[in-house]
């Protein structure tokens, strides 16, 4: 009870359910149509504060029942595929906002095609996912959430895909799309230096093999590393002191102490 109590604000979980029964109680007497889609809509959203995510479908199916194309239809259907998805039911849910993401309404169908790539996403489906949040992004840049549908490609190719090299373009095409917004700081901020660490680390690791073989493909495949982590920051310490490592081991001794 307290969890739904934080969840919903000013209102219990009893009061909540009083009024879905008055609801419930009051739909026999509703002549009006509209009034009776405005029922069965509050009462879809009572019903998904209360996790009653059944109930839920079922009042927000009879909104859209009712007129498909009204304003509360067309957020009844986005309503219905977003509980298919909070509950897991990934196939479902994909099925139902590519059909949104298709609908002339553009606002419905824009945020229903990033819903439709955060599903993708969820299901494991990283290229799919990846390439349609960049589909967004690119489609929609006025739009509130094209923002985080780059950040999300981004996020998919470095950590899921193991992509650096993507998500840096990802992210450089954020900077020049946006400009300085507050996501694209915090891209900046930390997933920048997030890539700067796997540069990193794959430096020193060709070194640290490359020094066991004595292996000089080895070590400049190292220096390549390290440049490319020069790109994001270009006095880091550690790319700098790997760079001079292998120019060291590959006998270069000026380069080293340049």
């Amino acid at each position: 009870a307290e969890q739904v109590q934080q969840t919903v604000g000013a209102f219990s979980k009893a009061q909540l359910e009083n009024k879905a029964r008055y609801l419930e109680n009051s739909l026999a007497s509703i002549t009006d149509k509209k009034k009776l889609q405005e029922t069965y809509y509050e009462l879809g959203n009572i019903y998904t504060k209360l996790a009653d995510f059944a109930k839920a479908k079922s009042a927000f199916q009879k909104t859209a029942d009712i007129d498909p194309d009204s304003a509360l239809g067309k957020k009844a259907q986005f309503n219905l595929a977003w509980n298919e998805k909070f509950r897991g039911n990934f196939d479902e849910a994909e099925k139902e906002f590519q059909r949104l993401s298709e609908h002339a309404d553009v606002q419905l169908g824009s945020f229903s095609q990033y819903q439709l790539a955060d599903t993708l996403k969820k299901k494991g489906e990283y290229d799919k996912a990846a390439a349609l949040f960049d589909q967004v992004a690119k489609r929609y840049p006025r739009e509130e959430f094209a923002q985080l549908a780059t950040f999300q490609s981004g996020y998919i190719h470095l950590y899921n895909l193991d992509n650096p090299e993507k998500a840096k373009r990802v992210f450089e095409e954020a900077r020049q799309l946006f400009g300085p917004t507050a996501i694209v700081a915090q891209i900046e901020k930390e997933t920048f230096g997030n890539i700067l660490e796997f540069y990193r680390r794959k430096g020193y690791g060709y070194l640290h093999e490359g020094h066991l073989l004595l292996s000089e493909p080895l070590y400049k495949k190292a220096d390549v590393q390290f440049d490319k982590g020069l790109e994001i920051r270009s006095k880091d310490a550690l790319s700098l002191i790997g760079k001079a490592l292998a120019y060291l081991w590959l006998g270069d001794k000026d380069k080293a102490l340049s």
